[in-house]
């Protein structure tokens, strides 16, 4: 989660390294220096490169609007720079694809709730889940649960 806040804050944030972009054209997710050519893109301010803060408001009481606007603002911006082609066939596509860029953090997450005290499978779906990554003690689980229980974080 702490990449992915990086990776959405604006320019004057964060670290070209940690911003993230996506590529509207080849429906691609780049970090600002994965590679020399996207860091060169993001230098010219490709048009067809669009950061993910300016699409994507996660904080904001009006995000919906905000959103409308900045699709609007960059769909604008792309037929300023004639990156639609001669017939404009893109501009609807493009629309679309910033659309669900800026509302794919509004998604329900599906969620493993333990309703009892098995430790036992809360480590099978972490296990699962966390191919190569933290390991899950048996003294961190039961703090969880000790603090889920007193804070009445279960409901």
């Amino acid at each position: 989660m702490t990449s992915l806040s990086l990776a959405i804050k604006g320019e004057a944030e964060t670290e070209l390294q940690h911003r993230a972009y996506f590529d509207l054209e080849n429906e691609q997710f780049y970090l600002g220096e994965t590679t020399k050519t996207v860091t060169r893109r993001i230098e010219a301010f490709g048009p067809l490169l669009v950061p993910l803060s300016d699409v994507l408001f996660v904080n904001s009481q009006d995000g919906d609007r905000e959103l409308l606007k900045a699709v609007e603002r960059i769909i604008l911006s792309l037929r300023e720079q004639s990156k639609f082609g001669n017939t404009n066939r893109n501009e609807a596509i493009y629309g679309e694809r910033l659309h669900r860029l800026g509302t794919m953090l509004t998604r329900h997450a599906l969620c493993e709730e333990f309703t009892d005290d098995h430790e036992e499978d809360a480590f099978e779906l972490f296990s699962r889940l966390n191919k190569g990554g933290t390991s899950l003690s048996v003294l961190l689980c039961q703090s969880y649960m000790a603090a889920a229980s007193a804070h009445d974080l279960r409901q």
